[in-house]
């Protein structure tokens, strides 16, 4: 069965079309937290990954990501200087 979601407030009620999901699935798992639906059921929304969000890498792959949504990183050990000023730098 399809199933739609909706938001009630001060105007009305209005259709939700997509959901943003911060969701950590082991956080889930290691909690026993018990959902009133599943991810993987049918629904008339689209499910999206929040743009801050990043999906499950590791981090020794970030360096070699080049995209304005991926952070800039270097390897320690190749770095020559540290970038900008040390006090914004995280190491």
């Amino acid at each position: 069965m399809d199933r739609s979601f909706t938001m009630s407030g001060a105007a009305g009620e209005f259709p939700i079309r997509r959901i943003y999901n911060r969701t950590i699935v082991d956080e889930l798992r290691r909690k026993q937290v018990k959902l009133g639906f599943r991810f993987g059921g049918r629904s008339n929304v689209e499910w999206a990954g929040h743009p801050n969000w990043y999906f499950r890498i590791s981090k020794f792959s970030i360096p070699y990501l080049r995209h304005e949504s991926v952070p800039k990183t270097w390897f320690l050990d190749q770095l020559k200087q540290i970038p900008g000023r040390f006090g914004e730098t995280m190491l």
